[in-house]
């Protein structure tokens, strides 16, 4: 999966109900009936570099992060651009300031 852009149109909840149908209603069905362990997602998990809504924080954990951990999916995250705060490097991203430690979630910085 890829460019999930949790927050988009600056946290615009339509759009946030249509990502958490999306997750609940076809992607995490989809990956139970196919007996998935590992999701890959290629970048821009969420929409801003510069900060992130509570709001969104907490739709991401709930369609997203929390369903994948409760079916102890391993998942790889590519940092994409919409995830880092600077523009001239990847160091520091979103993915490992939220997730980090997280024992599921593997982050890539730097793409060769």
């Amino acid at each position: 999966m890829t460019d999930t852009h949790f927050g988009i149109k600056n946290d615009n909840q339509t759009f946030q109900k249509y990502l958490n149908k999306f997750f609940s209603d076809v992607f995490f069905p989809y990956i139970d009936e196919h007996d998935i362990k590992t999701i890959i997602h290629l970048g821009d998990l969420v929409d801003r570099r510069k900060t992130i809504n509570f709001l969104t924080l907490n739709n991401l954990r709930k369609s997203f992060i929390q369903p994948a951990f409760d079916r102890s999916i391993t998942t790889h995250i590519i940092v994409g651009n919409h995830d880092v705060y600077y523009k001239n490097t990847n160091q520091i991203n979103a993915i490992n300031e939220l997730y980090g430690e997280a024992p599921f979630i593997w982050s890539y910085e730097d793409v060769i």
